[in-house]
């Protein structure tokens, strides 16, 4: 019960972060996690006969074409790229849950 409720609460943040992007920094850990999860469910999409992302392989590869640009904006107030980071974590919530 603790673990999913700390799932809501994160989806909750994630859905602030993303309806509320300006006057935020970009950490580079939250980018590099984002990033991680990203590749992982493009393993999973590669390797798994069925695979359980909500997303395709060539949607998967759309997000991960984003990461290398959005290194740009860590550590700097890009109200975009924290939208992206905000939108995507989000998605990652709520499919986790």
């Amino acid at each position: 019960m603790v673990l999913l409720l700390g799932y809501a609460l994160e989806s909750q943040y994630w859905i602030h972060i993303e309806l509320f992007p300006n006057k935020r920094f970009l950490p580079e850990d939250v980018l590099v996690k984002l990033k991680e999860i990203v590749m992982f469910t493009q393993a999973d999409n590669i390797t798994s006969e069925k695979c359980l992302a909500p997303f395709a392989s060539d949607e998967v590869s759309s997000m991960l074409g984003l990461m290398d640009p959005l290194m740009s904006s860590v550590d700097k107030e890009h109200e975009h790229s924290v939208w992206i980071v905000g939108k995507s974590r989000h998605e990652n919530s709520v499919d986790s849950t």
